[in-house]
């Protein structure tokens, strides 16, 4: 790869570690891609290229996402958790949910509770953390070892590669302090830990670049 290329994705990862950061502020595209060196346009188009959507669809996918975790933990009414994740209109809202989910907001938060729990985490995501703490290891599975078939594997470490997956949240004890460890271990953090009105959250990012919550809910 060319060193024009690299760097051009080095300043496109750090316009998407924005969106993920700041998703549910109101971030001016135009500004985005004067970050990154881009006029709008090129920007759009490079970063449609680089992750497979435009710079205000990934914003749309972070904020359901991030929408989707409350509906299953918080004890937030959807028209909160709308404008807590960066929306200002419920019918917009519920409209993107719909587009991405399949599912109304409400109807989203009756199966996850008729689960009796959280929603499945797929399996396939090649990625193991360890903090070092005692029972404290999340394993996922290489996707060349699930029960993908070969074509579709190689299609999961493609995303795994591009840092394009959906996020995953992972629940500690002690944000801060966990914060601290993994830190001082190499860990790359987007957030440090921040209030919010769920609890006390960090985002932290593999060498891939696909970012996942650290979050200490409120009791």
């Amino acid at each position: 790869m060319k060193a024009a290329d690299v760097s051009s994705l080095r300043m496109l990862r750090r316009a998407r570690d924005r969106i993920d950061r700041d998703y549910a502020e109101r971030i001016d595209i135009p500004a985005l891609a004067a970050g990154a060196g881009y006029s709008r346009e090129h920007f759009i188009r490079a970063f449609r290229t680089a992750y497979g959507e435009t710079p205000g669809r990934y914003r749309t996918r972070r904020r359901v996402e991030r929408a989707c975790e409350l509906l299953r933990s918080a004890n937030l009414t959807v028209t909160e958790i709308c404008h807590l994740v960066g929306f200002t209109s419920l019918g917009t809202f519920s409209a993107r949910f719909a587009e991405l989910t399949g599912m109304s907001p409400t109807e989203y938060r009756r199966q996850a509770a008729g689960r009796g729990g959280p929603a499945p985490i797929p399996g396939c995501f090649a990625l193991m953390w360890r903090t070092g703490s005692e029972n404290q290891e999340l394993l996922l599975l290489d996707p060349m070892h699930s029960m993908l078939d070969e074509e579709t594997a190689q299609q999961v470490r493609a995303l795994i590669a591009k840092g394009a997956l959906s996020p995953g949240v992972m629940a500690t004890s002690d944000c801060k302090a966990d914060h601290a460890v993994l830190a001082e271990r190499g860990v790359e953090f987007i957030q440090e830990p921040a209030e919010r009105p769920y609890g006390i959250e960090a985002l932290l990012r593999d060498d891939s670049g696909n970012w996942f919550s650290f979050t200490q809910r409120k009791a």
